[in-house]
């Protein structure tokens, strides 16, 4: 990243502009914007989080990175559909086992907990990687029907459908208390209904891992307010580093 802050502000506007319906466009720019973000050095990230903080560019640089990853779950998910497509030939696994081995960790997973993930997406990657590492049963919810048709497709192919399954369901329609561990995705929405459902439903003592975006990772997602997750007790938090782009918060019940 030797552009100097001028050129990087003008980039940026122009990524703003993104067609979304060019899917190459879109992934050539995100990918941009990660390396951007992730691999610029501590001073130029304060220019850069400065200039967007005066601009309006926030809103549609976390839609082209939504957008991005959503054609990228849908994509890989009909690779591994029609082809010997694995989980180690996604773009973003080794991001992802990174996340996931923070989140094991943060909630002490075990392979005897039952496990719920909301907002899975297209291609249901956290659950896969859960259950490749701590072996545990992971259902998913993801409230869009074709995605989840696309992930439970994936998952037989892969051979996971007896460890892994999706229901097309929104978190905030949860009714029962079976989970020990619930963990909701960073694009799962509304959070607060999501949160207020899972503290009514679920039983004392499960562990809720809520993904959020901080500091400048802001630009990648929308923000989950502190105050949200303050009504909450919020027992321990990891933070994004290093090429990491989603924080994990732990609440428990």
């Amino acid at each position: 990243m030797n552009n100097n802050i001028y050129e990087i502000q003008i980039n940026l506007q122009k990524i703003a502009q993104t067609n979304l319906s060019n899917k190459s466009q879109v992934k050539t720019n995100a990918l941009y914007l990660e390396s951007l973000i992730l691999q610029s050095p501590l001073e130029r990230l304060k220019q850069i989080k400065e200039f967007i903080n005066n601009s309006d560019l926030l809103h549609r640089l976390q839609v082209l990175y939504e957008e991005f990853e959503t054609n990228l779950e849908i994509d890989f998910a009909k690779q591994v559909i029609q082809s010997n497509k694995t989980v180690k030939d996604y773009l973003l696994t080794k991001r992802f086992i990174t996340l996931i081995k923070n989140e094991i960790r943060l909630g002490n997973m075990a392979k005897n907990h039952k496990v719920l993930f909301i907002g899975s997406g297209p291609f249901p990657i956290s659950a896969i990687l859960f259950n490749k590492l701590v072996g545990c049963h992971v259902d998913c919810y993801e409230k869009r029907k074709y995605r989840a048709e696309l992930s439970n497709k994936a998952l037989k192919k892969l051979d996971l459908s007896n460890s892994i399954k999706v229901y097309c369901k929104k978190g905030e329609d949860l009714s029962d208390d079976r989970y020990d561990i619930i963990v909701i995705a960073l694009l799962a929405k509304p959070k607060n209904k999501i949160l207020n459902k899972i503290f009514s439903v679920a039983r004392p003592g499960t562990k809720i891992i809520c993904r959020t975006a901080d500091d400048v990772h802001k630009v990648f997602y929308e923000e989950t307010e502190e105050k949200l997750l303050n009504k909450y007790k919020v027992y321990q938090k990891v933070f994004a580093k290093e090429d990491q782009t989603i924080s994990s918060t732990l609440l428990i019940k």
